[in-house]
């Protein structure tokens, strides 16, 4: 079905960008992968006034601030958001801001979220850790904090997530990476991937009947590994458990 984008209200008159299909803009517009660029072409015609709000997916370039994001999120209106992208250098940030606009997000999101921070938190006044929103509807989360907190969320299922990678993350309580992403709060799981974690994983426990591909990287303050993963096919684990003397790792699997 054609987007909808109706120039009801809107002034001056017709132009050839106006003529275009809304399909069309709609394809032009994702062509930029920026989504602060694609907000700004709507003072090209009228009929693209509303067109980056019909994205499906959303690219946030290095720059964009947090409030930016949150306000672009609330004003989305395409039927579905199936990628969301979202990159920053700022250490000016806060982590509230930060965390609403990924409570809106969890809310949206029925695909891929992929958000990657490349510098650490300015921390003066933090508490330290980004809380993380349960995604109900995402089928795949990537984070790359450099080192950052992280407090995954004590309760919620993700209902759809198959595919996790956690990179450069220092992970907070209450809640463990294993009571995450174990079969009742992740039911249809296939590929968790863990490089360079921190924080609240001395002990890695999972109990899952949907996982396939586990891989465990750089992970030193990792004490204990048990895994009980009936449908594992593929499992890494490298430079895990350098900090500890007498590591214990345990393996149930029917393909391993």
């Amino acid at each position: 079905m054609e987007p909808n984008l109706s120039d009801a209200g809107a002034g001056g008159g017709e132009d050839r960008l106006s003529a275009l299909p809304g399909d069309l803009l709609v394809h032009i517009l994702l062509k930029l992968r920026n989504a602060p660029a694609a907000a700004r072409t709507s003072v090209l015609a009228r009929r693209w006034r509303r067109a980056w709000a019909l994205l499906p997916e959303l690219h946030f370039p290095r720059g964009t601030h947090p409030d930016s994001i949150r306000a672009a999120l609330t004003a989305h209106d395409a039927p579905a958001l199936g990628h969301l992208f979202v990159t920053t250098t700022t250490t000016e940030v806060t982590l509230e801001s930060v965390e609403a606009w990924l409570t809106i997000a969890a809310r949206r999101l029925s695909g891929v979220l992929s958000f990657q921070i490349s510098k650490r938190w300015n921390m003066a006044g933090e508490r330290g850790a980004l809380n993380l929103p349960c995604f109900e509807k995402a089928t795949k989360v990537g984070l790359t904090l450099s080192s950052n907190g992280l407090a995954l969320p004590p309760s919620g299922v993700f209902t759809r997530l198959a595919d996790l990678e956690l990179f450069g993350i220092t992970l907070h309580g209450p809640c463990t990476l294993g009571d995450l992403v174990s079969t009742p709060r992740c039911p249809s799981l296939r590929r968790l991937c863990v490089y360079s974690v921190t924080g609240l994983l001395d002990k890695l426990i999972i109990h899952s009947k949907s996982l396939l591909q586990l891989e465990l990287n750089n992970l030193p303050s990792l004490e204990l590994l048990d895994v009980v993963v009936i449908a594992l096919q593929d499992l890494v684990v490298n430079s895990c458990f350098s900090d500890h003397s007498r590591p214990v790792a345990t393996v149930g699997s029917t393909y391993l």
